[in-house]
């Protein structure tokens, strides 16, 4: 069935702002000032629309807008060196993934999830899910 996004309801507003989002950093760079801007542009979208009816539109189409813009900028910029920067969009992504499947995971699923943590609790990885969690610990 078709939705009907009404001008100003969350959801029209989340795509309004991702296209603004990549209208803003289409033409790519390879400074670490464009990709700080990038992280900054989708964390701010993402958090924008935390608990509210477009929560998980946001966060896809910020995870979504800088995997496009990370390809497109690897397309122009052959001899480009990855900054550190795009190792914080990486671990965006993946942030914003965890906390995606996190939305929508049953009990069952988050206890699997709790067991790999501490199974794993000395890799970085850790710290990130948690922080998708909403805990450190």
């Amino acid at each position: 069935m078709r939705a009907n996004f009404e001008k100003g309801c969350p959801e029209f507003s989340a795509i309004t702002d991702f296209w603004h989002f990549m209208r803003d950093n289409w033409v790519t760079e390879t400074t670490d000032e464009y990709w700080s801007g990038v992280v900054k542009g989708a964390d701010a979208l993402a958090d924008k629309y935390k608990n509210t009816s477009a929560d998980l539109l946001a966060s896809t189409l910020a995870m979504a807008g800088c995997t496009i813009l990370e390809k497109k900028s690897k397309k122009e910029h052959k001899e480009y060196k990855v900054p550190k920067t795009k190792q914080e969009l990486l671990w965006l992504q993946v942030y914003y993934a965890y906390r995606d499947f996190l939305s929508g995971a049953d009990e069952e699923d988050k206890k699997i999830l709790e067991d790999m943590l501490k199974k794993y609790e000395d890799k970085a990885e850790t710290k990130l899910i948690r922080g998708a969690m909403g805990r450190e610990n």
